[in-house]
């Protein structure tokens, strides 16, 4: 289990995605929260990422909750 990765792009021009899994665990499988930018995700309604919020020239960060009970939207 990794709780958090960073991912450097190849070009230069790009800055690095951070991704976190909040309370990550064997346990700990399913998402009750993302958020992009530290923008929540609507889950229910849109519970999409869109290239260009991840792959930009500032960096990003994929924030992710983690629970052990399948979370009802």
């Amino acid at each position: 289990m990794f709780p958090k990765a960073t991912i450097r792009p190849v070009s230069s021009t790009l800055g690095p995605l951070t991704i976190t899994a909040n309370n990550a665990s064997s346990a700990n499988v399913f998402v009750a929260r993302a958020a992009v930018n530290g923008v929540d995700i609507d889950m229910h309604n849109y519970p999409y990422v869109h290239h260009d919020d991840i792959i930009r020239p500032g960096g990003a960060t994929l924030d992710f909750w983690m629970v052990a009970e399948e979370p009802h939207y």
